[in-house]
This record gives C-alpha cells, sequence and structure tokens, in this order.
C-alpha cells in the first residue's frame, strides 16, 4: 500500500495553524469568563457573558423559547400554549368590553374591570413581542454589536448589579404565580369580590383556564420587561466603561494620544450602532408599555382609594395590583433614563481632561474636536417610537401628568358620592318604632 497520501495529510495538518483554546480570565469577584481575542472575528454563545444564559432558560421553563434553530418536535407544546392563552385572552378581553358596553355604569366596577383589561393588553402584546424578537433575531444581533467595542468589560465589572437584576425577576416572577394563586383561591372561597368578567365561560369551575392562560402572559410580560432592564443595564455598563476609558486618555511613549483619541471615536462609533440596536428592539415596545401603564397605574390608585372601606381581603389583594403598576413604570423608565445620562456625560467627561487639551497640539486639538462632533448626539438612547428620548425630564413630567389626573378622578368621584341622594326614609318603620 502506498504512503503517500497519510505524508500529505500530515503534513497539511501541519500547515493548519491549531485552533485557540478560549481564553479564561477572573473578575473582580473572582469568578470565570470568556475573553475574546482581538483578532476573532466570529461570534457563538462562548463569547457572550454565561449571564446571558439565564434569558434562555427562562424562555425554556416557561415554555416560550421560539428560537429558530430549535425543531419542530421542541416548538410543539410553546406554540400550542401560545396560541391556547393568546386566543383566550383576547376572548376574555372582547367578554369585558361587552360587559362595559351593555351593563349601567357602576364606577368601581368599571375601574377594576378597565384595569383588568390593560393588564391582559400588556401581558398579550409582551407575549407577542417576546416571540418576534426571537424569530427575527434581534437580541443576537444586539449582543453581537454590545461585545464589539470593548469585548465585555463593562459587562464583567457590572456581573453584580446584573444578578440582582435576576434575581429581581425571579421574586417576581413567584410574586406573580402567588398572587395569580391566591387571588384564585380567596375568590373560590367567595372571600373578594370576583369579576363577573372571569365567568366569561359560562361555567364558574372553567374559570381557572381563564387564570391560567393570564398567568402565563403574566409570566411573559414580566419576562419580557426583564430583557429590557437586563440589556439597558448591559449597554450602560458598557457605557460607563468607555467613559472611564476616555476620562484617563493621556500621553504615553508606547502610543500617541492621537491615536488613542481615534480609537475613542472608532468605540464610540460602534457604541452608537449598538445603542440604535437597542432602540430598534425596544421603541415600539416601550411606546405601547408606557401608553397602557399609565392608565393602568391611575386605574389602581383609584381603586384602592375607593376600596378604602371594604373588608381588609379586599384591601389586601388590591396593594400588589399598584406595586406591579409602580415597578413596571419604573422598570420602563428608569434603566433608558440612566442610559441617557452616561450617554449626555460622554462629552463633559473627555472636554473635562485636561491632558487632552493642555498644553496645545495640533494635531490632537484637532483629533479631540473631532470626537468631540461624535459624542454630540443628544438623541441616543432608547426612544418612544421615535417621538421622544427616556429621560429624567420625561419621567418627572409623567409622574406630574398621573398625580394631576388622579386628583381629577378622586375630586369626581367625591363629588359624585356627595351628589347621590340619601336612601328614603321609611315611614311605616318608624311608627311601629314608635
Amino acid at each position: 500500500y502506498s504512503t503517500e497520501p497519510i505524508f500529505e495529510m500530515e503534513e497539511e495538518e501541519m500547515r493548519t495553524p491549531p485552533k485557540k483554546a478560549p481564553i479564561v480570565e477572573l473578575d473582580s469577584e473572582g469568578n470565570e469568563y470568556l475573553r475574546r481575542e482581538e483578532d476573532d472575528d466570529t461570534f457563538s454563545i462562548e463569547m457572550v457573558d454565561t449571564i446571558f444564559r439565564h434569558i434562555l432558560t427562562l424562555l425554556t421553563i416557561i415554555q416560550a423559547n421560539f428560537d429558530p434553530q430549535r425543531s419542530c418536535g421542541q416548538l410543539f407544546f410553546p406554540i400550542i400554549i401560545m396560541i391556547f392563552s393568546l386566543g383566550v385572552s383576547i376572548y376574555f378581553m372582547a367578554y369585558i368590553v361587552y360587559q362595559l358596553l351593555d351593563q349601567p355604569i357602576d364606577v368601581n366596577n368599571v375601574s377594576s374591570q378597565l384595569l383588568l383589561l390593560t393588564w391582559i393588553l400588556q401581558a398579550g402584546v409582551s407575549t407577542i413581542c417576546v416571540i418576534n424578537w426571537q424569530r427575527t433575531g434581534m437580541w443576537k444581533h444586539f449582543l453581537k454589536c454590545l461585545y464589539e467595542p470593548l469585548k465585555g468589560k463593562g459587562i464583567t465589572n457590572g456581573r453584580r448589579e446584573l444578578r440582582r437584576i435576576v434575581i429581581h425577576f425571579y421574586i417576581t416572577s413567584i410574586v406573580i404565580v402567588l398572587y395569580c394563586s391566591s387571588y384564585a383561591i380567596l375568590g373560590q372561597l367567595e372571600w373578594i369580590d370576583v369579576p363577573h368578567s372571569l365567568r366569561a365561560l359560562y361555567y364558574p369551575r372553567l374559570q381557572i383556564l381563564i387564570q391560567l392562560a393570564n398567568l402565563y402572559l403574566f409570566l411573559c410580560w414580566n419576562l419580557a420587561l426583564f430583557v429590557y432592564v437586563f440589556f439597558t443595564h448591559s449597554l450602560y455598563f458598557e457605557i460607563r466603561e468607555y467613559n472611564q476609558f476616555i476620562a484617563k486618555l493621556h500621553e504615553e511613549e508606547s502610543q500617541p494620544l492621537t491615536d488613542k483619541i481615534e480609537s475613542a471615536i472608532a468605540i464610540h462609533i460602534m457604541n452608537a450602532k449598538t445603542v440604535r440596536a437597542l432602540d430598534d428592539i425596544f421603541k415600539r415596545y416601550a411606546f405601547m408599555m408606557l401608553s397602557t401603564n399609565l392608565p393602568t397605574t391611575l386605574f389602581a390608585f383609584f381603586l384602592l382609594f375607593s376600596r378604602r372601606h371594604e373588608p381588609w381581603p379586599e384591601i389586601a389583594m388590591t396593594l400588589p395590583v399598584i406595586l406591579f403598576c409602580v415597578v413596571g413604570f419604573l422598570s420602563l423608565t428608569a434603566a433608558p433614563a440612566k442610559l441617557h445620562d452616561a450617554l449626555y456625560d460622554t462629552r463633559a467627561i473627555f472636554c473635562s481632561n485636561r491632558y487632552v487639551w493642555l498644553p496645545f497640539r495640533t494635531e490632537v486639538y484637532q483629533a479631540a474636536v473631532a470626537l468631540c462632533c461624535h459624542l454630540d448626539q443628544a438623541n441616543l438612547g432608547i426612544s418612544i417610537w421615535g417621538f421622544a428620548v427616556v429621560s429624567r425630564p420625561l419621567i418627572l413630567t409623567t409622574f406630574s401628568v398621573m398625580a394631576t389626573f388622579l386628583a381629577l378622578l378622586l375630586q369626581f368621584n367625591d363629588c359624585r358620592a356627595l351628589a347621590t341622594p340619601p336612601p328614603p326614609f321609611n315611614l311605616t318603620h318608624s311608627t311601629a318604632i314608635s
């Protein structure tokens, strides 16, 4: 037998360079993470920080993992559960609208029904958005853009805060399950007044199907808010790391300051691309959630004030509703405002670096002015469908509007109570007593 092909294969294997093993480093807390090589242009799950795996795990747990790489058998049960939940919820919302139009107006009943309607609408929209984000690959594109500028160094330094967000998500999920279970049990025991809309399936025992469908949508809603906050904070840590980088720019013998400024320009261009990728994911979602969260919060507070004289189980079941509304509003606004502040402070941090401007050097000055022009982008951030960027002034304005409308609703409710005539006096009963 000829041995020439074997020798040729051995020579070819010797000519091909061996694959590099992933470099494992330790962060500030002693945890391992994978570092990406400078000349490595590939992108795989090993280059993503291990904490991002929580998202895939959570999607699989609640049967909402619609990744395009999954097989038809793996997608069978998630599709069935999703179709059932959305179908039951759409029928339930239509039944609520029918009841509101058909029955006489009762302020307390209308507020509770509208609150339930907006909640299910938010949960359904969140579920559809979670599916769309997975099918279109928008999450993977954002993660790729996120790791390009600084190779995830900012995320590594902010791992503790990101873990807190994951823990808060688990706590919120447990609270949602406990609240829905308590609501169903107390309703069956008739300790609280269950809305008549929960009997939309005619038979009282079938209301468990509505509650299970709503529970699935509420968990998907919580997951969508978690991804929204998690991705926004991840980008915020990268921008914060970039701000620390430009704050320490100074002349070195190994690398001129001009080259460092050019590198800062390149990193900022990639950061701006990442911010726009994040905005493309969440701008419509932020618009729909904020436009429905504001009336939901108003209805929740109005429901609490209108039931302040009810038995304690009624008040106890209303308090978590207000808590969910407030947490949802802060989740939608606090993290984007934090990101916007970090982006807005970048130019001020760079301009305050005296090593860049003094002593005066023509080449350094021209490069610094070019970087200042790149940093002058006030529209970077998560927008509300392009209308306005979520920032602190927007949050304060929203709080003011909500407080004003809540005061008006409470004032109108008090006027209605005063205008209601007292019940007629029973003369027969009075004569019998005398």
